[in-house]
């Protein structure tokens, strides 16, 4: 247990350093740059992240799951065949997504429909997307690996302090504070983070480098699982951008902005969590191929444990400290401490509830889980739109809320009845 704690704390500390760069980043473009640019770097930034989520078709997803079984198998050939694939895929995608991009605009410029948004979202997406595509992908490979720290650190740590330094950088030099500036050093930092990935897996793509190409089979397979994965990663990891790019179409800039910073604060939050799922998340992935019970309840109750401590003391944090932080961002954000904790709030039933999206995971119960992901991102868009009128941007805060907690009792729910293992805290010991 100790181990365990050393090794979270440390992905958690360098993870925090990486999200205080973050905030450093939003905070200066708020102040440098006004909370306009602001809004537009938060659209920005969330359609890049859902096209970059597209782009391996679920592969990074299904990369820590795939990988972690077959490190498990003396076959060490077919990991270095699954990353061969991925990259060819992602070749593909990202032609595609560039073809549609361009012709998206012009039909926009053509129809004279264009916004603010739209020439800087295209050039977020052209650019940034790609490299955070490859990211995501080569970082579910190395978790899978059980190699967190190069996995995680290179995005979480090194792209936001890169990006950083040439924010700052530019500020100083240029009397300009066009968005061109923004973006330029966000895709500087993905492009670093990137290299240092591709770095890590060079002696995994060494093995047998006269290896065969992935046989039909196994990429027809892998085909199948990530479709799944790929709808999995936009309703669980990316319900955030999805919700904030609907509510760009009413919400005031003003409110853009500040649920962009509240969202990156639950983020923040929920590194803690992350980080634990990192590393312990992969062993719990082996000891179901093993169908070793008594070891995996184990570990799920170390992860519920650490877990649930955790996000309780964070979320008591965030209610002290809520109105001065937010106040960082703009003086106007004082008075929403209320709106962040509420959009935090849903992660302490998510880690009473356990792991249970890896436990039906492990069983390939896929649709099972974009099902029940697909009805809680409908039910925040509609709660939001139904909200927002009367509550204004708590609606959408609340709307978020609910739509987690209901996904986080519905997947235990599915792996109580389906895989005949409870993962919530109460179920399983902590030792």
């Amino acid at each position: 247990m100790i181990a365990l704690l050393t090794k979270i704390s440390g992905l958690t500390l360098a993870r925090l350093l990486g999200a205080l760069a973050t905030f450093a980043i939003t905070i200066v473009i708020a102040r440098q740059f006004g909370t306009d640019n602001l809004a537009i770097y938060a659209v920005c930034i969330s359609l890049a992240n859902l096209v970059a989520v597209a782009i391996p078709l679920g592969l990074q997803s299904l990369a820590t799951v795939e990988v972690a079984k077959l490190s498990a198998l003396p076959d060490r050939p077919a990991i270095r065949d699954f990353i061969a694939h991925g990259r060819h895929i992602m070749a593909r995608s990202w032609l595609l997504a560039a073809l549609l991009t361009v012709l998206f605009v012009a039909a926009v410029f053509l129809t004279g429909q264009a916004s603010e948004y739209t020439k800087p979202a295209a050039i977020a997406v052209l650019a940034f997307a790609p490299i955070m595509a490859l990211n995501q992908f080569h970082g579910g490979v190395l978790i899978g690996l059980q190699k967190p720290f190069s996995g995680q650190l290179s995005d979480g740590l090194v792209r936001p302090l890169v990006a950083l330094a040439l924010l700052f950088a530019a500020v100083t030099v240029f009397e300009n504070r066009s968005f061109a500036l923004i973006l330029t050093a966000i895709v500087t930092g993905a492009a670093v983070a990137a290299a240092i990935q591709i770095r890590a897996l060079r002696p995994q793509m060494a093995v047998a480098s006269e290896a065969r190409e992935p046989s039909a089979g196994s990429r027809r397979d892998w085909s199948r699982k990530s479709r799944s994965w790929l709808g999995i990663t936009l309703c669980w990891d990316y319900q955030i951008e999805i919700l904030l790019l609907a509510c760009a179409l009413f919400a005031a800039p003003l409110e853009i902005a500040l649920l962009h910073v509240c969202f990156r604060i639950r983020v923040l939050v929920g590194f803690g969590i992350r980080a634990l799922y990192v590393v312990l998340q992969p062993q719990i992935l082996q000891a179901c191929a093993r169908e070793d019970r008594p070891l995996t309840r184990r570990l799920i109750g170390r992860l519920n444990g650490v877990a649930t401590a955790y996000i309780i003391a964070a979320i008591a944090g965030l209610a002290i400290a809520g109105k001065p932080l937010l106040a960082l961002f703009d003086p106007a954000f004082g008075a929403y401490a209320q709106v962040l904790l509420v959009v935090c709030s849903a992660a302490v039933l998510r880690a009473i509830f356990g792991p249970s999206i890896t436990v039906l995971a492990s069983h390939e119960r896929q649709g099972d889980i974009l099902a029940l992901l697909a009805v809680g991102v409908a039910l925040s868009l509609a709660l939001a739109f139904a909200l927002y009128p009367a509550l204004g941007v708590l609606g959408i805060a609340v709307a978020y809320s609910l739509s987690v907690m209901l996904a986080a009792s519905g997947m235990w729910l599915l792996a109580k009845l389906r895989c005949d293992t409870d993962t919530a805290i109460w179920a399983n010991g902590l030792i």
